[in-house]
């Protein structure tokens, strides 16, 4: 009999008889039935919403109980949080195997706020789910008299854990990385009005293929009465500003701006910034690069600005913040660029006579700023040898008098010189000629070749003819031999056609068989791209599950245009547009079933979703905007049509990638 870990999630079989014991998992020694470690988490096994199975306690805060859980519908781990803020409710697991928590120590409607807040938040963030910054929200509801968010669940750790773990303060790559991130998330939530309000390394998860998400949205917080819960479950001391103290503090966008500068100047210093209270009335916090040398000044003046203890000295806006940060590195970069030209020009136009004299005619300021640089015996030595300074002067008469003698000793060698420059120099002229017209006539030869391959190109881009990389790995066979097309098979490479080739080196890339089988929208309500489960998977399971670590820096975002807003997306799927293009190797008309839209099904592809057998398949493209709601499809024969968002069609995900990658492989 097999059984899953509630811990990590794993399958382990169970002998025969021994099922009604406490079994021990192979993988991490999990012993089932284990009671939680605190009396108010929920038991691992409670199924919510007759869907998910909590496992094992993740992380438990002032407002809530994260639990590591499996979807039974989706096949896969989930994070799900828990509405709990201490204080005011409680559940006792030892006296009751009730789920339901009690509420108590209120005296008004705050719980009920805090727990509509917590709802609103869910409903919120999923707006963001195509974000790489943010977690994917799945699901919410509520059960238990309390509330639940259903989450990606993310693997990795949050920066206070990895500085523990590591003993080590993150690189500057690391922290710019993490900013930039972050940034962007921030301008988004900002942008519709919502507020974190909680940043800190506890809420800065770094995953393990190296990417940051911003967790953890605190508004709800601002839904509970300070009655109720004290300012220290309610804030973050070091990392909460001035207006987080009091209830009718003014809380914007530079709220989140001081909290994600001491957030940075604790990842690079490891010293916890000077609570903003006592700021106010003696301000002793050192300054970042005093602290840490390896700090640029540019970057350690713009965290000590958005540390500002008034609102009004601090930046206003997260733009302005990236800008100042991220600026001075940017023009130093630039600098660094133009230096090898800049001196390479300096030294073509420097005249012999020049570098000779250079030392008699140079300005004092010259050579006080290069005696600074010089090496201390260099300077010795020049400040011995130097002339005086009448020296410095040329006596034109004598100087007059060497070239005459000279010229005179020398004309017959003179004049053979210059009969030898004018004859290389004709010569070379003739060679040079020569040589042009070659080029011309090669250049001519070129541009023919490239228009001919240009139009061969435009014109065949089938699955006989199309370039095809690989790239990835995906699910494709019964390599296990037990009958079954699932995720116990081994994964193969996956082979992409190439759509299209920038001059950047990426080329726009589509899966050139079905690889997996998915609903439009799960809900079968219509939806656009933005707001469709298909766009969530494959930006999140398919993501991970097709791509290592390491093969994900060749993967290049894409943003898709909606009429409201745009989405930024790692995979995503043809429009019927791009499906129709001769641009990228599509014919105009329906075709049959030979057309280059076809595409066939993998056998896990047609197992898991399709109903079976390996054959031409359905597969769907992009719905575009709000007034294209309803989903096209490419037919097994070619055609492009509308479907119901509520049926399993194949999926041929798009990437936009780098060509040159080493993870790119030209065959398999």
């Amino acid at each position: 009999m097999n059984r899953r870990c509630l811990n990590c999630m794993k399958m382990f079989m169970i002998p025969e008889g021994y099922e009604a014991d406490d079994n021990c998992c192979p993988y991490c020694g999990f012993i089932e039935n284990t009671l939680p470690q605190n009396i108010s988490y929920l038991r691992t096994g409670v199924v919510l919403k007759d869907r998910y199975v909590i496992g094992t306690v993740i992380g438990a805060g002032g407002f809530g109980i994260t639990y590591k859980a499996w979807d039974n519908t989706l096949d896969t781990v989930v994070a799900i949080k828990e509405f709990f803020p201490q204080g005011i409710v409680l559940r006792d697991n030892t006296t009751s195997k009730t789920n339901t928590v009690s509420v108590y120590n209120v005296r008004d409607d705050s719980y009920e706020h805090g727990k509509e807040r917590f709802l609103k938040e869910a409903r919120s963030l999923a707006k963001f789910n195509s974000h790489p910054g943010t977690v994917v929200i799945y699901d919410f509801f509520e059960e238990n008299e309390t509330a639940y968010i259903v989450m990606e669940y993310l693997d990795g750790c949050n920066m206070r854990e990895y500085m523990v773990a590591t003993n080590s303060l993150p690189t500057m790559e690391m922290l710019r990385k993490m900013i930039d991130t972050v940034c962007d998330v921030l301008v988004q939530v900002h942008s519709v009005g919502l507020i974190h309000r909680d940043i800190s390394p506890d809420n800065i998860f770094m995953c393990l293929n190296g990417t940051f998400k911003l967790i953890d949205f605190g508004s709800v917080k601002q839904g509970m009465s300070d009655s109720n819960l004290s300012s220290t479950v309610i804030l973050k001391h070091g990392y909460a500003p001035i207006e987080q103290y009091t209830k009718s503090g003014k809380v914007g966008p530079w709220t989140d701006i001081y909290a994600l500068a001491a957030t940075i100047y604790m990842l690079s210093t490891g010293v916890m910034p000077q609570e903003s209270v006592e700021r106010m009335s003696e301000d002793e916090i050192e300054d970042i690069c005093k602290l840490n040398s390896a700090v640029p000044r540019s970057f350690g003046n713009a965290v000590m600005k958005a540390l500002s203890v008034q609102i009004k000295d601090r930046y206003q806006s997260v733009e302005d913040f990236r800008c100042d940060i991220f600026g001075a590195e940017v023009a130093k970069k630039s600098e660094e660029i133009k230096a090898p030209e800049a001196k390479k020009e300096r030294e073509e136009i420097k005249a012999p006579e020049a570098e000779k004299g250079r030392e008699e005619i140079k300005a004092p300021e010259a050579e006080k700023g290069r005696e600074e640089i010089k090496a201390p015996e260099a300077k010795k030595e020049r400040e011995e040898t130097k002339a005086p300074e009448v020296s410095r002067k040329f006596d034109w008469n004598v100087q007059d008098e060497k070239h005459e003698s000279f010229i005179s000793r020398h004309k017959y060698l003179i004049i053979i010189a210059v009969v030898l420059i004018i004859f290389i120099w004709a010569i070379v002229d003739v060679l040079s000629l020569n040589e042009y017209r070659d080029e011309s006539q090669n250049a001519v030869t070129t541009e023919a070749t490239t228009q001919k391959t240009e139009a061969a190109t435009s014109a065949v881009n089938n699955e006989s003819s199309a370039e095809k990389v690989f790239f990835g790995r995906y699910w494709y066979d019964d390599t296990n031999g037990d009958g079954k097309y699932n995720k116990n098979d081994s994964k193969k490479l996956i082979e992409w056609r190439v759509l299209k080739k920038y001059n950047d080196g990426t080329a726009m890339v589509i899966s050139d068989k079905i690889l997996d089988g998915k609903e439009y929208n799960e809900s079968g309500e219509e939806a656009t791209w933005k707001d469709s489960n298909i766009r969530r998977w494959l930006n999140s399971d398919f993501y991970y599950d097709a791509f290592s670590s390491d093969e994900v820096i060749a993967i290049k975002q894409r943003y898709i245009r909606n009429e409201d807003s745009d989405t930024k997306n790692n995979v995503f799927l043809l429009s019927s547009d791009e499906a129709k293009s001769a641009e990228f190797g599509f014919s105009e008309t329906s075709g049959n079933s030979s057309s280059q839209r076809t595409a066939m099904a993998t056998p896990y592809a047609a197992h898991q979703a399709l109903g079976g057998g390996e054959h031409n398949e359905d597969w769907w493209l992009r719905s575009v905007n709000d007034s294209n709601k309803t989903a096209e499809i490419v037919t097994d024969e070619g055609g492009i049509g509308s479907f119901p968002k509520n049926v399993v069609l194949g999926v041929r995900p798009v990437i936009f990638l780098d060509l040159n990658s080493e993870y790119v492989k030209k065959s398999e």
